[in-house]
């Protein structure tokens, strides 16, 4: 080796290094071992721990092992390097994106084109192999000047590529929670595997000899992140698991708001019959008289009766019996039954073709349109509008609802999908109904988004696949 090239850590380093980058991965496997995205962020951890590995191997345990065993020799020890070198360069950012696909949820948005592009992905990285045989790497990198200016625009292109999935999953997380989870995923994956690609392919594409080790600088990097995650672990969790092995869902609040909902029911079943038993009761014994006060406990009961079936039925696991619905007769039906009291506030646009049909479960879709209907009236103060559309586009089924009521601050939208958050200020709202509608939509493998203007007016928009959901027996 040149004597200009620096010589890197010591071998005992590159172990260290090798361990922290397996605790790293391993830790994110075992954080969901059922989850396709640990799965694979664990594997492309795997593949670029490979770079250390072989490093250690052939400058620090090559001479132990030739000493001791007759079989491995220099051409072994080569081959070895060579391999471990091709898996690094050929395989690790293909796993990557298999990782930000999953991650970013493609392969739900757009399952048939995630059904051959995750075959697709590797394609170019076994033509690599072949070409430039994997066996052989190791000669490629120190004798053909062309190999990494190939490798080098190969891994950048699949760098940008899981770059972009990562972050654009942020934009498209609405849930405060899941967008927080996915942050300090990005924070864990994106700094290392950027530092690698400029180390240790910029610095030989200029062809800085004095610092063609500076990749191994990595160990610094990596290690503040296994303390970041360990960090992590005792606060919020990450990657669906806190410390003490505590499993959790962290893409929902679902666990958290069963309980709460079981709680507020048992508390309020019992009060309830008490005071219905007291005001029939008293009518009994007062049959001729109708105090006002026992219309008063009258209204109140039947109000607390219904917030706890409300409250049972948004939080409640929900069960989908999937049919074929014709889109335009459910719109009319969640439109007609508008209270009368409300009618007078403001007029229904209704514009959906009448051969849309939708793959979806009547009863929960009929109450995610009532939620939102209700909540576009109760916005208007006079002359509302609600304009509702529905078209096709692309795989999906879209319907907007947009009115022209008093809109949501950019402060509230964060926050909007959140279990027990409510915009209103009347003691009637659950703050569980677009936390419902938002859990519908994610059981129909669609989505719900918002845009809103305070004053102007907002936008909801439904995208159910054009495919029916195919449910487990």
């Amino acid at each position: 080796m040149n004597g200009n090239v620096s010589e890197g850590f010591p071998g005992n380093i590159l172990l260290l290094f090798t361990m922290l980058i397996w605790s790293l991965f391993l830790l994110v496997y075992f954080s969901n071992r059922q989850n396709r995205s640990n799965q694979w962020c664990a594997i492309a951890g795997l593949c670029f721990s490979m770079g250390v590995l072989k490093e250690y191997i052939y400058f620090t345990l090559d001479p132990v092992l030739i000493s001791r065993f007759s079989f491995y020799n220099a051409d072994l020890s080569y081959m070895l390097y060579s391999v471990l070198t091709g898996v690094l360069y050929y395989f690790a950012l293909p796993c990557s994106i298999m990782f930000s696909f999953y991650f970013n949820g493609f392969h739900l948005r757009h399952p048939n084109i995630f059904s051959w592009l995750r075959y697709l992905i590797f394609v170019p990285g076994v033509l690599l192999s072949v070409i430039y045989p994997i066996t052989n790497t190791r000669f490629f990198q120190l004798e053909d000047p062309a190999y990494y200016s190939i490798a080098a625009c190969y891994n950048w292109i699949y760098g940008i590529i899981v770059t972009f999935f990562l972050l654009s999953s942020l934009t498209h997380e609405q849930n405060q929670r899941s967008r927080k989870q996915k942050k300090l995923v990005c924070i864990v994956t994106l700094p290392p595997l950027w530092y690698w690609l400029f180390s240790a392919f910029v610095v030989h594409l200029l062809n800085l000899r004095p610092f063609f080790k500076i990749w191994q600088g990595n160990i610094f990097i990596v290690f503040l992140l296994l303390i970041f995650c360990i960090i992590n672990l005792f606060r919020d969790g990450i990657l669906g698991t806190r410390l003490r092995r505590e499993t959790y869902d962290w893409t929902i609040d679902d666990s958290i708001v069963q309980k709460n909902a079981q709680y507020i029911s048992h508390a309020l079943k019992n009060e309830l019959l008490k005071i219905q038993w007291c005001t029939s009761m008293l009518r009994e014994k007062f049959p001729s008289e109708s105090p006002e006060e026992l219309e008063i406990l009258d209204r109140s009961a039947s109000h607390l009766t219904h917030f706890v079936q409300k409250t049972k039925f948004y939080s409640n696991q929900i069960s989908l019996d999937i049919q074929a619905v014709c889109l335009l007769d459910l719109l009319s039906e969640a439109a007609a039954g508008i209270p009368d009291d409300m009618k007078g506030k403001a007029e229904i646009i209704l514009e959906c073709p009448d051969d849309i049909i939708l793959f979806c479960d009547k009863t929960h879709v009929l109450e995610v349109f009532n939620n939102l209907i209700g909540n576009a009236f109760e916005s208007f103060s006079s002359n509302g509008i609600l304009k509702i559309t529905c078209r096709r586009k692309y795989r999906f089924i879209v319907i907007h609802l947009q009115d022209n009521g008093c809109g949501i601050t950019k402060e509230e939208l964060p926050y909007l999908f959140e279990p027990y958050h409510t915009t209103k200020i009347s003691n009637h709202h659950l703050g569980l109904g677009l936390y419902y509608c938002n859990k519908v939509m994610k059981e129909h493998r669609g989505m719900i988004k918002v845009n809103s203007t305070p004053g102007k007016g907002s936008v909801f928009s439904l995208y159910f696949p054009v495919r029916p959901r195919k449910l487990k027996k």
